[in-house]
């Protein structure tokens, strides 16, 4: 596509793709810019060349469109600063480029709608024939449209770094989702809220095998002060847990054998620091066990998934029968109860009964 005009007296060509003329028509329609029914391009050119653009709003506005654009960085005089791009403008205001152009003296942005398809050539194309003096300075942050999975795994790796304690690297992962993607608000409104100071490096605690006292909130809102001999970080489901040996305990423990086993979570450690306590030492044993003994039936005889704290698993006559060494009644609980009706516990004689009791509640709530 060719356009001619006159600057000076003499003629001048502006040369543009063949495959840029819709969007660049669509463009100069859009703001008025006409040949006929058909936008001016040359015409449209001129006019942002001659600071004729309108001002619309300011790059931090939070009201801006919705829409894949090129917007224009202009200052109070009406001079082009900046050509920029984003596939949602709504979310410039977000972006560390709107505050990179307010302290350059932008004061306000008009924008072009286009197809996405055709963002990065105009972009391009625009740039290199006005040469805004900020676009040497300054590079856009993508604002990504569509991309639900990139924020699930993105937030996977946030949830990962937070439980693990590492806070500045959870908190770029925050401030990529927030600035680069379109997010929900209740989403947004939690990374904002994270608090600046929220646990320790455990990773460093642990690595000097020496004892050490945390502070710990529970899910109910009790605090607790404990002080731990042995220590390690496990993920379990979804999230991270200090799993560790407390001195102390909360009195709760269904398996007295493992009552000074705990797993914490790490978001609800207020506090944690080393301390020299007297008569203590690192427990270089680990954490205390039982030995818990089940026959699989059915189904589960081949579909069994053999798990790292399994000790052996035999072939019997009706099934399998599976050792595992357990340490913590909560998630083995949760285990066995996932086999329903295929699984039999055999050993120790407190697991039974505790599961003997878990099932006559269950049945009770279908008023059996």
């Amino acid at each position: 596509m060719e356009s001619q005009s006159q600057k000076g007296g003499e003629r001048y060509s502006i040369i543009v793709n063949q495959n840029l003329k819709s969007p660049l028509e669509k463009l100069a329609q859009e703001f008025g810019y006409l040949w006929g029914e058909k936008g001016n391009v040359k015409g449209f050119v001129e006019a942002i060349a001659q600071n004729q653009v309108p001002l619309m709003k300011s790059p931090a506005n939070k009201s801006l469109p919705r829409r894949c654009c090129i917007y224009l960085g202009v200052d109070e005089f009406g001079e082009i600063l900046y050509i920029g791009k984003s596939q949602n403008l709504s979310a410039l205001h977000r972006q560390k480029t709107a505050q990179q152009l307010i302290e350059a003296g932008v004061v306000g942005v008009c924008w072009l709608a286009v197809e996405r398809d055709r963002l990065d050539e105009l972009h391009l194309n625009l740039v290199g024939l006005l040469d805004p003096q900020l676009n040497k300075n300054i590079i856009d942050i993508e604002v990504k449209y569509d991309s639900h999975n990139e924020v699930e795994h993105l937030m996977q790796a946030f949830w990962s770094l937070w439980d693990l304690g590492l806070i500045e690297q959870s908190r770029t992962i925050a401030d990529i989702l927030l600035q680069r993607y379109e997010i929900s608000p209740a989403l947004e409104q939690h990374l904002k809220s994270i608090p600046q100071n929220c646990y320790p490096s455990f990773s460093e605690l642990i690595g000097t095998k020496q004892p050490f006292t945390l502070s710990y909130e529970s899910a109910s809102g009790n605090g607790y002060s404990f002080d731990i001999t042995y220590a390690e970080i496990r993920q379990i489901e979804r999230h991270h847990y200090l799993c560790c040996w407390a001195q102390q305990n909360t009195g709760k423990a269904e398996i007295p054998a493992l009552a000074h086993n705990m797993t914490l979570r790490l978001d609800r450690v207020k506090d944690a620091v080393l301390l020299p306590i007297s008569g203590m030492q690192w427990r270089e044993q680990g954490l205390d066990s039982v030995v818990l003994e089940m026959k699989l039936l059915g189904r589960w005889t081949s579909a069994y998934e053999p798990k790292p704290e399994d000790i052996s698993i035999d072939k019997c006559e009706d099934g399998i029968i599976v050792k595992r060494k357990l340490q913590f009644w909560h998630w083995a609980k949760r285990d066995i109860l996932r086999y329903g009706s295929g699984c039999v516990v055999l050993s120790p004689e407190d697991v039974k009964g505790l599961m003997a009791n878990e099932t006559a509640r269950m049945s009770a709530s279908y008023g059996g």
